[in-house]
């Protein structure tokens, strides 16, 4: 290998200057790449901290509110269980139903009953369906009548048709299935 004396000035500049351009490409591809590189990914890191943080600031402010419908839905919850009646009112119940369809003057042709679901522990959804027979107003009184008990139940279901020949007041066929809700635990939130 030649001595530096022997290249003389230009030679040993035109060395420097590439050993300092490989030097570059080196640095370059070696360290600022990669320092390139993991700084984008801290970025990506910042941003995605800094959303969850908001996220979390969100969910901080929205806790009170949270905790006090919480607090209302067990409340009503609590009021719901107490407003049904117990499993051993269902025969008051039944007899209650039938009762009010005759005094509001309405046959009942066919009743049946049939468990339903409940997707509430505790409670147990009984469907009643029934085939009536009445003039329009007694079968409107009575249906009046099932709306206002003061107990949880749904219509789910109700047909009607004419039947019998007086056009003035013609008697209507009506299927109908009422869904109430029977509480069969034994205690919640001072139910006795």
């Amino acid at each position: 290998m030649p001595s530096l004396g022997r290249l003389g000035q230009r030679g040993v500049a035109v060395l420097v200057i590439v050993l300092s351009m490989l030097l570059a490409v080196g640095w370059y591809s070696l360290w600022y790449t990669k320092a390139e590189a993991h700084v984008s990914e801290l970025n990506n890191q910042t941003q995605s901290l800094s959303m969850e943080r908001n996220r979390g600031l969100a969910a901080k402010h929205a806790l009170p509110q949270l905790k006090t419908t919480i607090t209302n839905l067990q409340t009503r919850y609590g009021q719901f269980l107490k407003a049904l009646p117990p499993k051993e009112e269902l025969a008051q119940l039944l007899q209650t139903i039938t009762q009010q369809a005759a005094d509001s003057g309405v046959i009942i042709n066919s009743f049946s009953r049939s468990p339903g679901r409940s997707k509430v522990p505790n409670v147990r959804s009984v469907s009643l369906t029934m085939r009536l027979q009445a003039p329009f107003p007694e079968l409107y009184i009575y249906l009046k009548k099932l709306e206002s008990m003061k107990r949880f139940s749904t219509i789910s279901d109700l047909s009607l048709s004419l039947g019998g020949a007086n056009p003035a007041n013609p008697t209507i066929n009506a299927g109908l299935v009422l869904t109430v809700y029977i509480y069969e635990g034994t205690t919640v939130g001072g139910r006795k």
